[in-house]
């Protein structure tokens, strides 16, 4: 089985999100001692059972292996609660409860997996069962993602109370949708472009049929006023000769 390696480049991959949430807090119940550990990501104390301690998961997943503590699983991680928010996830439709911490999806996982006996409501069976439970949660919430895809807008997708896990499965997904919906406002735009374009083309042609008509009236105007003057020229000079014809036969 191969695995893609994180290059700090893009978007974590959801076996990379469920690695980094063995760093979150969880509280042990130590069953022998252990002395102090001065780890990179901060000191551990010593351990004295039955006394409580809060250690990163991933130690308390060690130490579990190893039969040497045992895990006490979050608050909300019961199936009363679980319960009260699936049937608030139900009823809200157009919502999220934000009653979930964000690493609530990939966090129930790794403790189902490797401590369910440490979790009293797991393996009941029926409805109250846990993990029937989660996986309602789940299917729930992720139906109400997919209805608030298709009020998808080009710009950003608004889902206030997703998790960490839930957001990585639906990134590749809204992603492509978004790229789509982008191509085809970029598309919208450039068609409405073109038809203004268009539209302020036949403008001007209207716009020079109209001078090119006006000027060939005005020149026809122009040449019959010509012609006008030309044919009174002409009478006024014929009428001229004429009477300077007369006036010659009155010199007789």
């Amino acid at each position: 089985m191969t695995t893609q390696a994180h290059t700090g480049v893009g978007h974590l991959t959801p076996f990379e999100v469920s690695f980094l949430a063995e760093n979150e807090t969880i509280t042990i119940v130590p069953r022998q001692r252990l002395e102090s550990l001065d780890l990179i990501q901060g000191y551990i104390r010593s351990f004295r059972p039955p006394q409580r301690a809060e250690i990163p998961l991933w130690l308390a997943l060690v130490l579990k292996k190893q039969k040497r503590c045992n895990i006490i699983p979050p608050e909300w991680l019961s199936s009363a609660n679980i319960k009260s928010i699936l049937k608030w996830e139900m009823e809200n439709p157009q919502a999220f409860s934000s009653d979930l911490p964000w690493r609530w999806l990939e966090t129930a996982e790794i403790i189902l997996d490797a401590a369910a006996d440490d979790i009293p409501d797991t393996g009941m069976g029926g409805e109250d069962d846990l993990r029937v439970l989660l996986r309602g949660l789940r299917e729930v919430r992720q139906t109400k993602a997919r209805e608030g895809l298709k009020q998808l807008e080009s710009s950003y997708l608004q889902m206030n109370g997703l998790g960490l896990l839930e957001i990585t499965e639906l990134r590749g997904f809204a992603g492509a949708v978004v790229d789509g919906l982008r191509k085809l406002g970029a598309t919208r735009e450039e068609s409405r472009r073109a038809d203004e374009e268009d539209g302020m083309d036949e403008d001007e042609d209207t716009q020079n049929s109209t001078v090119h008509g006006r000027s060939t009236t005005a020149g026809r105007s122009s040449t019959v006023g010509r012609s006008s003057a030309a044919v009174r020229g002409s009478s006024m000079a014929a009428g001229s000769s004429m009477v300077g014809d007369f006036n010659d036969e009155d010199e007789f």
